[in-house]
């Protein structure tokens, strides 16, 4: 009864009879450890850094396509339009805090954006992790941005062992690249004249002079990646017709 069928339904037609609403999905993967191809294990015994990635998806329908409807005509779920976030850090902690800012950032975004108007609803979905969700620091946090922006946010918590959804997917196909940057050898990156997409040596140690958290968005938002996912090949070509993200 309180499955994707029954909650999940009437959350998907409350987001549809309001198109000032937003709804979000949030999902932390797994630290992905920075470490070199082939590297003896003293090298870096105890120094290598670890990069917290958390995903969400936020859903909308735009203006446009509102407009574009004949008077009376409702929208459908086919007019959901969904933007992929990825938030990066250096800082291991995975708990209230930082999920505070990183909510902080896509909610100022699709405000300016235009998506959500005062008096809207968020309809957010996350797991029940205790620590990153439903804490009591979570739930004042969250009034804390309903009262800034004026708006409702109804956060809806995922049952143990609830699946995989589109974050764990395109959480995973980052990590997937980022590991591949960092373990690829020189001379595959020079014939490829790919060698800016690398990871510098000096972003993998807690001495490195750079935030491996900026040089991993900067490799994430490479050129050859404006497809996303479409972009690795043929090999899902005919479930991506149908992608909507």
């Amino acid at each position: 009864m309180l499955g994707k069928r029954f909650c999940g339904k009437l959350r998907m037609e409350a987001l549809l009879e309001n198109v000032t609403d937003v709804a979000m999905i949030r999902d932390y993967a797994e630290h992905l450890k920075a470490a070199f191809n082939g590297e003896i294990q003293t090298t870096h015994f105890g120094n290598n850094r670890d990069l917290s990635m958390e995903g969400c998806a936020v859903k909308h329908v735009p203006q446009e396509t509102v407009d574009s409807h004949e008077d009376g005509q409702k929208p459908s779920e086919d007019d959901i339009v969904i933007n992929f976030h990825s938030h990066l850090s250096d800082e291991s902690a995975q708990d209230a805090f930082t999920t505070h800012d990183h909510m902080k950032t896509c909610i100022r975004d699709v405000h300016e954006d235009g998506f959500m108007k005062s008096g809207s609803t968020l309809w957010d979905n996350t797991d029940g992790c205790m620590k990153q969700y439903r804490s009591a620091n979570v739930m004042f946090l969250l009034w804390a941005f309903a009262m800034t922006y004026n708006i409702i946010i109804d956060r809806a918590i995922g049952a143990p062992a609830h699946g995989k959804d589109v974050v764990d997917g395109l959480n995973a196909t980052d990590k997937r690249h980022l590991t591949q940057l960092l373990q690829y050898l020189d001379n595959v990156w020079e014939e490829d004249n790919h060698i800016e997409r690398k990871m510098p040596a000096h972003s993998m140690t807690e001495e490195g002079e750079f935030s491996l958290a900026e040089l991993a968005a900067e490799r994430l938002r490479h050129e050859s990646r404006a497809s996303g996912v479409k972009g690795a090949g043929a090999k899902h070509a005919k479930r991506e017709v149908s992608a909507k993200v």
